[in-house]
């Protein structure tokens, strides 16, 4: 299993990673779910990845003089400068005091009508 991981790392796709190993990706997927060592060697391997993944972010960011990449590396790194702020304002107009008292006058009458039914005629 060791060279699925190591076509894992590189690669990043479990069906390429079989592949490039000569398994089957049913034995992946059931060592996965019965083996702990094997669980964290995954884990290991998905952590790789994700840092050559950074790396290359990085390097693109920065060689390639990408905005976009280096404006969300600053946000990551430095979320209190470069995050981004949306201000939402909302105008709400409520009368409550009118939207209760005409509650409560569709509840006495409710009651009032109520009342009358129920009297013997």
């Amino acid at each position: 299993m060791r060279a699925f991981l190591e076509a894992y790392t590189r690669c990043g796709r479990v069906n390429k990673a079989c592949e490039i190993a000569q398994i089957d990706r049913t034995t992946h997927y059931l060592k996965l779910a019965k083996d702990q060592r094997y669980q964290q060697a995954f884990a290991e391997a998905q952590q790789r990845r994700a840092d050559m993944i950074e790396d290359e972010i990085v390097r693109r960011a920065i060689e390639c003089e990408s905005d976009t990449l280096l404006m969300f590396l600053a946000r990551g790194a430095m979320p209190e400068r470069y995050r981004e702020r949306i201000s939402t304002e909302v105008t709400v107009n409520v009368h409550l005091a009118d939207r209760i008292k005409a509650a409560d006058e569709r509840m006495l009458e409710r009651q009032r009508n109520a009342g009358s039914d129920s009297r013997p005629s």
